[in-house]
Parts: C-alpha cells; structure tokens; sequence
C-alpha cells in the first residue's frame, strides 16, 4: 500500500483552501507544515472530514514549529519536539520507523559555517534517537535552508546525504576512523529539471552569486528505506486542482500563497488508514 506525504512550508499565508485541495487531489495521508501559525486547523480537519479524510494532529506543544496531521488508525505518533524539529514514530506493520520533520533556521540570518555546525548537531540528535528506538529506517523532510549540494547535506559530518542510491546502500563510509550512515537524496532526480515550470522549491535572486532557483524543501531516506520510495511519484506541486501556485512569470506567488512551493512523495508501507 502507497502511503502519500506532503511537506509545505506555508510562509504564516492562510492558504488552507489550497492545503485542502491539495490533499484531495493528491489523496494524502501524511500533512507536514511548517510556518504555519495563520493556518486554521479546525477548519482544515472538518473539511477534510467532508470528503472521507479523518485527520489526527500530532503535537505536544501547542505552537509547535512543525505540525502533522495524519490519516492512519493511531500508527503515526509523536515522540519528541525542539525548536527545529519534531520526531514522529511510524508503525509500518510489525516493524518501526522514524519521521524527523524539520524547519532549520534561515541561511540568510545567520553564517553558514553556523548552519553546518547546527546540522552535525541535529544529525546527532538523530541518530541517538534510532539508538534508543532500535531502528535504521528513518525519513527526514521539511525546509533544510540547504541545497542537495551544500555542505551541511553532502559532508559525512553532516547529513551524509547522496545522489546516488546504489551507493546510499552500501550504508556508511568511513571518515577519519568513523562510521558515517548514508542518506538517499532523491531530490537530486527533480532539481533543475528541463521539463518542469519550476527548478526547485523556492527562488530567490541575489546581487552577486545566485542560483535563483533553490531546493531548500527536501525529503532524505535511510538505505533501507530505498526500496520502499518511489522516485516516480516525488513531485515539487506548482499547480493544484488546476490552479497555480506561480506568478505570470512562473515565481512562487510569495504574497497569496507561499514562497516555497510543496513537495510530494510516496512510500510502500503497510499502514491502515482511517477511511479503510
């Protein structure tokens, strides 16, 4: 059974009749947002409740950086929340996984070289808590404020995470006598494509060095969660129920939606869901 995720960070814009229409077309069953404090969530699980998706939010503190609803029987279930993230424990039949949802503060506020030390602290973090939860099956997703290229994703002091899956597979690499855990990065597959209108998930010019377009809006699996992601369905949303997401000059329409536009991602897992 496919289990469908979407990851939005909503930039505190009550899109909510966008989320709605989102999850509809897409038929999800995992909701991750973030900067989501003018998203009215009464309003999104009643009308999602309409139309036969019985959301649960997932939260301890009220005004978590990081929300998730979801649409399985009690399988998703949050174990612990901090500033930039919140870690969700996943029932996948008899067997256990983690959802690390994060929201990592902005590159352009702080130093770089601050971000790379921030993210070898999280990773850490991390793997303590597969340590203590006896598991190698973890997914990380949400805004990185990093590309796939940049040094906090790729360095093994970091998120370790590669391009390549045949080499995620092989689990770690050494460094300097240590073991470091691969991540897949899939979203190498999307970024810059030639076919799509957007070339990644948020843009942003810059008067010397730019980019323009950044994939900031990641999803990362551990190997052996390889085979269970589709790569075919991973997908950066631009247009929902026929209505864009983009400016007339295909920008993220920063002022009535979001300035990162959402990502979609399916995973093989055997999850009861609340309309089953």
């Amino acid at each position: 059974m496919k289990i469908n995720f979407l990851y939005w960070n909503t930039n505190n814009n009550n899109i909510s009749s966008y989320i709605i229409e989102a999850c509809l077309e897409n038929k999800i069953d995992v909701l991750i947002l973030s900067e989501n404090k003018n998203i009215d969530i009464d309003y999104l699980r009643r009308k999602l409740k309409e139309n036969n998706l019985f959301f649960k939010v997932e939260k301890i503190v009220p005004h978590s950086r990081i929300l998730l609803l979801h649409n399985t029987k009690g399988q998703i279930n949050v174990i612990k929340e901090s500033k930039y993230y919140s870690t969700f424990n996943l029932k996948d039949k008899d067997e256990r996984f983690l959802i690390f949802a994060l929201h990592l503060p902005s590159k352009y506020a702080q130093e770089r070289s601050d971000l790379n030390m921030y993210t070898s602290q999280i990773l850490r973090e991390f793997e303590q808590l597969e340590e203590e939860r006896k598991t190698e099956k973890s997914i990380v997703v949400g805004d990185f404020n990093m590309n796939p290229f940049d040094d906090g994703m790729v360095s093994a002091l970091g998120f370790n995470a590669v391009m390549c899956p045949t080499i995620a597979k092989k689990q770690s690499r050494k460094v300097l006598n240590e073991e470091r855990k691969f991540y897949y990065n899939p979203m190498w597959h999307i970024m810059g494509n030639y076919f799509n209108s957007c070339k990644g998930t948020f843009y942003y010019p810059t008067a010397t060095k730019s980019y323009y377009w950044y994939t900031y809006d990641q999803v990362i699996i551990r190997p052996e969660l390889i085979d269970k992601f589709d790569i075919n369905e991973l997908e950066v949303l631009s247009i929902i129920n026929e209505k864009s997401l983009l400016t007339r000059n295909n920008l993220p329409n920063k002022k009535k939606i979001s300035d990162h536009l959402p990502i979609k991602f399916k995973l093989e897992l055997e999850v009861t869901k609340n309309n089953e």
